[in-house]
This record gives structure tokens, sequence and C-alpha cells, in this order.
């Protein structure tokens, strides 16, 4: 059994022993769905209880289990009290459904394997069976399984029951003249987008040195501004906590009048009254923006953490700063970009799930800087038809400015320098793809040296 599935059973016992028996949700979830004999052993004996309307506690499970072979072995594996060990795994309803589903998927997945081995025995044994009886074996045995892995009812709901829930949505958009996204302050996401939605999976690409995870960060910050009921989580790959947080600082001085820049913070000491400017800027650090410093981050490490942070308190807005530097799924036979799509459609799956904006950040190719219009464009993207099929929104930033300085030729005429200085702290936000919105351009100013980012 591989690591995630043997802590995705852990967090689903976890969740069942925390809740007292909670089964709600987990119907469809089977004793032999378990690959650990340990983990089925606890499954039983919870349901036992339960049906038996008896309580399910970690003191009665304990009682219950009490000199258990299965359980023993477990003890001694973890050095301790594993039940124990199981109900501090416990995360929130939501969390167990998922994994749940995970492990269904792996138990269907190895009965479809088995039955693939019984048809090869029969075709290839010393008394083949006839073709007719090998398809019928195959055709018996997926309709079983098929009926098997089945998990409830899919989601369904009769069509006039979503239209009453469209329509009442629309009412209270016209009572209170908000739209349904969640504002963060930026023209390129509150007027382009209408605001955030949950659901949607939202690239955001460019090349080095345009400024997207400037951009990425401001749009956290303002969400969490203006959402104060709603976690925003900043995933930085590549970044920490602590330089984010020198960066933050100086944006926020800037909005107060008087900008300190980062670079100053890093380098130090500041002068005394820039160090009173960044006292009183940290008093407009929101207490629901959270940091996470998470080199080598995986999918199933991010459902994780996600899941744990939905514990504390609704969650409205992921940002992973930037997806090739993810940790791809170890799956045989999959190329670089199909392993890219794995993690794309994971993360419109989670963004879904959680009920949350996920705010990807992407590379983009070098062919950018190959021609002579350095404005990007779609297929610009690294391993662009995955991410462009799965994201809701795909965002380009682009600096005119980064180009211009750069590429100065020797003898620049003044015409040159006049339309640099024009374009200085002009960020263009180039919105490629649009699912409910139309494609176009937004403006942004961009002030580099305090990573600040206004209309």
């Amino acid at each position: 059994m591989t690591t995630h599935l043997l802590e995705a059973a852990q967090d689903v016992l976890g969740e069942i022993i925390g809740s007292g028996g909670r089964f709600a949700g987990l119907s469809f979830l089977k004793p032999h769905h378990f690959g650990e004999p340990a983990h089925r052993r606890i499954f039983e004996t919870a349901m036992a209880k339960a049906a038996h309307g008896e309580p399910v506690t970690l003191g009665t499970l304990r009682a219950a289990l009490l000199n258990d072979p299965l359980l023993a072995r477990m003890d001694r594996a973890c050095g301790g009290d594993y039940l124990r060990s199981l109900w501090d795994s416990g995360r929130s309803p939501e969390y167990a459904h998922e994994m749940a589903l995970l492990l269904v998927e792996d138990w269907t997945r190895r009965e479809a394997a088995g039955l693939a081995r019984q048809a090869v025995a029969l075709a290839e044994g010393e008394a083949p069976c006839s073709a007719f009886e090998i398809l019928s074996h195959l055709r018996d045995g997926v309709e079983a399984l098929s009926q098997q892995a089945a998990v409830g009812d899919g989601g369904a709901r009769p069509a006039p029951d979503v239209v009453a829930s469209v329509i009442a949505d629309l009412a209270e958009q016209l009572r209170t003249g908000r739209s349904r996204g969640r504002p963060c302050g930026l023209r390129c996401i509150d007027k382009r987008m209408s605001g955030l939605l949950p659901g949607e999976l939202v690239v955001l690409a460019g090349r080095p040195g345009m400024g997207k995870t400037g951009l990425a960060r401001a749009i956290a910050h303002g969400f969490a501004v203006r959402n104060p009921d709603m976690q925003a989580a900043f995933f930085g790959l590549e970044m920490g906590p602590e330089e984010m947080s020198y960066r933050a600082l100086s944006a926020i001085t800037r909005d107060l009048g008087h900008g300190v820049e980062y670079r100053q913070m890093i380098e130090g000491p500041l002068h005394p009254d820039d160090m009173a400017m960044v006292d009183r800027a940290q008093a407009h650090v929101p207490v629901n923006l959270i940091l996470v410093d998470s080199p080598g981050l995986g999918l199933d490490d991010l459902r994780r953490r996600v899941w744990g942070l939905k514990r504390k308190g609704p969650v409205g807005l992921i940002v992973i700063d930037y997806l090739q530097l993810m940790r791809k799924p170890n799956i045989r036979g999959l190329n670089e970009a199909s392993l890219i799509g794995e993690i794309t459609r994971g993360l419109k799956q989670l963004a879904r799930q959680a009920e949350c904006t996920v705010l990807l950040l992407s590379q983009l190719s070098r062919k950018v800087e190959e021609r002579a219009d350095k404005r990007p464009q779609l297929e610009d993207l690294r391993d662009s038809g995955h991410i462009e099929q799965d994201a809701d929104f795909v965002l380009m930033a682009f600096r005119e400015a980064y180009y211009r300085e750069r590429g100065r030729p020797a003898d620049a005429s003044a015409d040159y320098d006049l339309r640099t200085a024009l374009v200085d702290r002009r960020m263009e936000v180039i919105t490629l793809k649009a699912r409910r919105a139309a494609v176009g351009s937004d403006l942004q100013t961009y002030h580099a040296e305090y990573d600040h980012i206004a209309d």
C-alpha cells in the first residue's frame, strides 16, 4: 500500500473516531475498501457499534479491540497508541469523504487488475475457454465491479431545484448590488472577472521580471482585506514567508504614504522614520492571510493542507507559486506534459471540492523572447494544452518597460527614452481565456521597488 493511501485510510478513521461515529457521507465505504487488515477491523468495529446505537469513541474502540493482534501489530509499528494517532489525524467530514473516494478508487483498480488476470488465465491456460466464455466472464465481472464502485448519486439534483437556487442568487445580487465573485481590489480581477468565484482555477503566467508573483501577492492581500471571513493561503514554492513579508510590508508602507523599499528592509539598517512606518504597516497585515513555506509541494500535500485549513474556517483563495516547481505525480508512462495535466486537473477538482478559488502561477516558454512583439500568447504557456484546458481563466502579466530597458540601443533616441519612461510603471494584465467574461487587457500600476500594484 502506498503512503498516500495509508494516510487516506488514517484520515477517514480519524474523522470517524473524532466525530463520535459520524458516517454521514461515507455510506458507500465498506470494510473491504481498506487495504490494511487492521484498518478493516477498526472500521468494522466502529460500524457495528454505530449500528447498535453505541457510542464510537477512542475509549469504546480501545475496549472493544483490547488484545486484538492486528491492532497490537499497529501499536508496535507506530511505537505507541495507534488508535490515539488515528484520532489525532481526524480533519473534517469533507476531507474524510475525499479520502474515502481515494480508497474506493484504489480498491476498484485492484479488482479490475484481478479481473484482467483471470481473463488471461482463462485464455492461456492448459484448457483454454472459448472466446465467448471469456467475454461473458469479463462482461459480468465489469458490470458487477461498476455497481460496487458506484458512490452515491454523483451530486445529481433535479433541474427545478438548481434553477430555484440560481434565481435566489440573482435576487440577492439585485438586493445587495454585489456580484457573485469575491473582490480583491484590482481592476483585472474585480472588473474583468467580476471577482473570484469558488470552484474556479485561474492561471496567472508570465516571464521572469514581469511581476507575476507581486501581482499574485497583491491579489491574495486584497482578497484577505476585503473578505475577512475567508482565509487566503499563499503557497510559496520559490519564495519563503520572510521574503514575502518584506514585500508585503513595503507595499503597505506605500499605501500609507511613505514607501520603504523592500530591498532596504532586507539590507538594513533602516532610518528611524522608515522603521516607524514599517511598524505602522504591521497593523495592516490581515490575520486571515496565511503564508505557507512549501518547497517540493505535491498535489496530495496541498489537499491535506487545504482541508486542514478548512477545519479552522472557510478558505476562499489558494495561491500556488508556481506550477513547474510542484512535485510531479509518480505515474509511470506519462510524459512531462501529461504529468502537468494531472496536476492542473487535480487543482481544478480541489477548487470545486473545497469551494475556493485556486490561483496558479505558471512560467512561460522562452519563445516569447524570440519574437519582436514580446506580448505573451496562449501557446507560450509551458505544456499549454493541459493548462489551457483545465483553467477557467488564463491571465498573462506583461511589462513593456522590462524589455525596453534591457534592449535599449546604444544610439537610442530621445523618443525611445520618452516611451520607456511613459511605460515604466505600467503592468498589462492580458486575459487570454475567460469562461464567463470577455477577453481583453487591463492596465495596473506597478512600483517594482515596493512590490506595489494598484489600479
